[in-house]
């Protein structure tokens, strides 16, 4: 379907389905109330989950089935979606979807289109010194420098890195990501969780590498050594679930783990918890930390990127060094043992993250920038 007539038409290009950046586009297309812009969604893989959403909802959704075997074939689906629609601004998500863009914009000149790129992510490529990555931050700069984005960033940090990498800085802008606030009945979630004879911590995230929970595990394993009635909740699905099965039955907590696979809603997992924990080793602005937050559930993070933009350590979260897993456990610890901190620390962050970090907030910065790439 073409777009609509009179429509500022915005197309969001994702590579990968189940990620935190399925969360941001989705609550933006979602919650928007701007009568006056066309969204549509492509994911390079297959998603039908969030497809039939989507769709659900009135949006148009296209997902193009991305293995790794069809890259060129993708790369021509995506040529004659373009083509046919027409979009007025094409708001790429990762580097893929920035690459084809910048490729498509050698073969067709983008006289009417305004290109928008998101770094959700201090991604590992962006610091190490393999020839893949140089290779890989070469392509990129190549990419937004042939269609002449503009940079989005989600975090202060991120924002320095990419103005640094790629010598951009007047292009540049940061945004930070929103999600739509959840009405919460606090003690009434504090007073059911107090109820409940075993003390639940949570992760909510796909499970790869940079989620890192095999770390998170060996962590765990040392708390059910101690604390026997525990147990540690994954919610997410991916490329490790089958190794995070094989490692919690090895280190004899299989009983204590449990992966939930993909959720269609992640509140109820949320809102039964006592603690939220991100293991992570990179990240962009978390927003799984926001939901949690929202839910007014006591965070533990790892050091990662946006984090300290959220959280303050010992007022409204506490913060641990990547990958230290002493640290890690003195904080699951101090949590389970301290009940009116957990409270303290649940009551803080959510009161932040109502305040500052509200899908209308995002919405509003996001939307003028499209209005103002249009009048250009």
């Amino acid at each position: 379907m073409k777009r609509k007539v009179n429509k500022t038409s915005v197309f969001h290009v994702i590579h990968y389905k189940n990620s935190g950046i399925i969360t941001v586009v989705s609550s933006q297309v979602l919650f928007s109330t701007n009568e006056n812009i066309f969204y549509k969604v492509i994911i390079f893989e297959t998603d039908n989950q969030l497809e039939d959403k989507l769709k659900s909802k009135g949006i148009e959704c296209v997902t193009l089935g991305l293995n790794r075997y069809n890259y060129l074939k993708i790369l021509f689906k995506y040529i004659s979606i373009l083509k046919e629609n027409n979009p007025e601004i094409i708001h790429t998500h990762s580097f893929l979807p920035r690459l084809f863009t910048a490729i498509v914009s050698k073969i067709f000149i983008f006289n009417r289109k305004h290109i928008i790129s998101t770094f959700h992510n201090d991604y590992p490529y962006f610091s190490r010194s393999s020839l893949r990555d140089k290779i890989k931050r070469y392509l990129e700069c190549k990419s937004i420098t042939a269609t002449k984005a503009t940079l989005l960033c989600c975090s202060k940090q991120i924002e320095e890195r990419i103005s640094k990498i790629y010598g951009l800085r007047e292009r540049v802008h940061l945004i930070h990501h929103g999600i739509p606030m959840k009405p919460l009945d606090y003690i009434n979630r504090v007073e059911k969780v107090k109820t409940q004879n075993t003390i639940t911590a949570v992760s909510v995230g796909r499970l790869s590498n940079q989620k890192n929970y095999s770390f998170l595990l060996n962590c765990w394993a040392e708390i059910v050594k101690k604390i026997p009635n525990v147990k540690l909740t994954l919610v997410g699905d991916g490329e490790e679930k089958q190794k995070l099965i094989n490692l919690a039955n090895i280190l004899g907590i299989s009983k204590n783990v449990e992966i939930t696979g993909w959720q269609k809603n992640i509140y109820p997992y949320l809102e039964s918890a006592n603690i939220f924990i991100l293991s992570s080793i990179h990240e962009g602005f978390p927003t799984a930390i926001l939901e949690a937050a929202n839910c007014g559930l006591p965070i533990i993070t790892t050091d990662v990127s946006g984090v300290r933009e959220i959280i303050e350590n010992e007022t409204s979260g506490l913060i641990v060094p990547i990958n230290n897993r002493e640290k890690m456990v003195e904080a699951i610890f101090k949590l389970i043992e301290d009940e009116s901190l957990r409270e303290i620390l649940g009551r803080k962050a959510r009161e932040i993250v109502c305040s500052k970090f509200h899908v209308d907030n995002y919405l509003e910065k996001i939307e003028s920038l499209y209005v103002n790439l249009t009048k250009q």
